[in-house]
C-alpha cells in the first residue's frame, strides 16, 4: 500500500508541543516497531538535525517515542514498546520540548554563524553537524586565524542581540533566485526559506527559533585544519551557559589549589611544568649517578658463566627510565648481561647485554613475557617489552628459569 506523504506540521509552527493525528499503518525501522500518522509535529533526522522525542497517547495506551525516520516523505515514529494503536485510531503526540528548543537553537545559531564566517571571513559553510553537546560547521578556509573568528563570533552575537524576527516562505523553484540564497537549495519542487530578516536566507526543512533573540548566545569552542578547510566547534543557547559554568567552577577550582585568581591560573600552571622538567632533568642524573654504583655491586653479586657476568635482578618500584639507565651502565661493562624486570600495577622487563657477551636478548625476552602474558620485542643486544601487574617476587622466578 503507497501512504500519502505525512503533513509535516513543525514546518509552520516550530513551537507546537501538541498536536492530535490518526494512525496509517503499521511499519517498522531496522526490525523496531513503528507507526505512520497522517500528520506529525514531530522532527525526523534530517540536514544535520537530530529528530525529536517525546510521546503518543492513545488506545490502548502511551508509547514513548525514540526515534523519527523519514521514509521518502512519510514519517516513522519508532516506538520503544508497548502495544500499538490500531489503524485508524486518533492518537494525541507530545514532544520533549526542551530537547525541541535547544536543537533549534543550535540550527538557527548555526544559519547565523555560517553568514557572518561568510560576511566577514569569506569563509563558506559546506557541511553542519549537530551532536547532543556540540555542534561543527565545515568551512572551505584555512585562513581563519583568532582574529578573523573572534570577529565572526562578534557579528554573529551583534545580531543576536538585535533580535532579528525569523520568517517562513514557500516558493516552488522559479521564485529561488528572488531571495539571494546563501547556497543553492538541495531539493526540487517547492523550497522553504528560512529568512532572518534581511540577515540571512538559507534552504531549510528544518526548526527554528522565532526570532534572533531566542538563540541566547553563540560561542565558538576551537577550529582545526581540515582536508583544505576547517572545521568550527560552537554551542549556542543553553550549551553556551552551561560550558561557561563548567569551565568557570574548573577556573575557580584550579585558582584555589595555586592559590592564584583564576585568570592566572595558566601562569601558575607553567611555573609548575617548567619546575617539574627541572625535577625530572635532576632525577635523571641522579638516577645515572645511582645507577654507576649499584652496577658495580650487582656485578659483584652476579652469575658467572665463562666470562660472562649474568645480572639478574627484579625491582617492585623501578620505573622504565630507571631500568634502562641501569641497563645502560651494567652493560658498558666488559662480558656483561642484564635481565632486569620491574613490577607494580604494570610490569616492565629490559634485557641488555655488552657486545662481547653471549645470549640472544630477545630470545629471553619472549620466554619471559610467554610466562606473563605480556609484549615486546627487540634485537640479539637489547629488548624490552611488559604488560601486566606482576609482584618482584614473579618476576625474580621468571628470570631465575631463563
Amino acid at each position: 500500500m503507497t501512504l500519502p506523504q505525512t503533513e509535516r506540521l513543525h514546518r509552520r509552527d516550530s513551537f507546537l508541543t501538541t498536536f492530535d493525528a490518526i494512525v496509517l499503518a503499521h511499519t517498522e525501522v531496522a526490525g523496531r516497531p513503528a507507526l505512520v500518522l497522517d500528520r506529525t509535529a514531530f522532527y525526523a533526522t534530517a540536514g544535520g538535525q537530530p529528530n525529536d522525542f517525546g510521546a503518543l497517547d492513545g488506545p490502548p495506551g502511551r508509547l514513548d517515542v525514540v526515534d523519527v525516520v523519514d521514509q521518502g516523505g512519510v514519517i516513522a515514529h519508532v516506538f520503544g514498546g508497548g502495544h500499538a494503536p490500531d489503524v485508524g485510531a486518533t492518537v494525541t503526540g507530545t514532544l520533549d520540548f526542551v530537547r525541541r528548543f535547544d536543537h533549534m537553537c543550535q540550527h538557527s545559531g548555526q544559519h547565523l554563524l555560517s553568514q557572518a564566517l561568510q560576511r566577514v571571513a569569506r569563509a563558506e559553510t559546506l557541511s553542519v553537524h549537530f551532536g547532543p553537546d556540540t555542534s561543527t560547521i565545515d568551512v572551505d578556509s584555512e585562513a581563519l586565524d583568532a582574529g578573523r573568528l573572534t570577529a565572526a563570533e562578534d557579528e554573529v552575537n551583534r545580531v543576536i542581540a538585535e533580535d532579528l524576527r525569523v520568517h517562513l516562505h514557500e516558493v516552488d523553484e522559479a521564485g529561488v533566485a528572488a531571495f539571494g540564497l546563501r547556497k543553492p537549495p538541495k531539493v526540487q519542487g517547492k523550497v522553504r526559506i528560512v529568512e532572518f530578516e534581511g540577515y540571512d536566507f538559507s534552504a531549510c526543512g528544518g526548526t527554528h527559533v522565532r526570532s534572533a533573540g531566542q538563540i541566547g548566545q553563540v560561542k565558538l569552542l576551537k577550529v582545526e585544519k581540515r582536508r583544505g578547510g576547517s572545521r568550527l566547534t560552537f554551542v549556542c543557547g543553553g550549551r553556551a551557559l552551561r560550558r561557561f559554568r563548567l569551565l568557570n567552577d574548573q577556573a575557580l577550582t584550579m585558582g584555589a589549589l595555586f592559590s592564584v585568581a583564576p585568570e592566572d591560573v595558566p601562569l601558575a600552571v607553567q611555573r609548575l611544568m617548567d619546575e617539574s622538567r627541572e625535577t625530572r632533568a635532576r632525577l635523571a642524573v641522579a638516577q645515572e649517578r645511582l645507577a654507576v654504583f649499584e652496577a658495580e655491586s650487582f656485578i659483584q653479586a652476579g652469575e658467572r658463566r665463562g666470562d660472562d657476568v649474568i645480572v639478574r635482578v627484579a625491582f617492585a618500584d623501578r620505573d622504565a627510565e630507571g631500568l634502562r639507565g641501569l641497563a645502560r651502565q651494567l652493560t658498558a661493562r666488559p662480558h656483561t648481561v642484564a635481565l632486569l624486570a620491574c613490577g607494580g600495577e604494570r610490569s616492565f622487563l629490559c634485557f641488555s647485554r655488552a657486545p662481547d657477551a653471549g645470549g640472544d636478548m630477545a630470545a629471553l625476552l619472549r620466554a619471559a613475557l610467554g610466562a606473563l602474558g605480556a609484549r615486546g620485542g627487540g634485537s640479539a643486544t637489547f629488548a624490552q617489552g611488559g604488560g601486566p601487574a606482576a609482584s618482584a617476587d614473579q618476576l625474580r622466578a621468571i628470570l631465575a628459569g631463563l
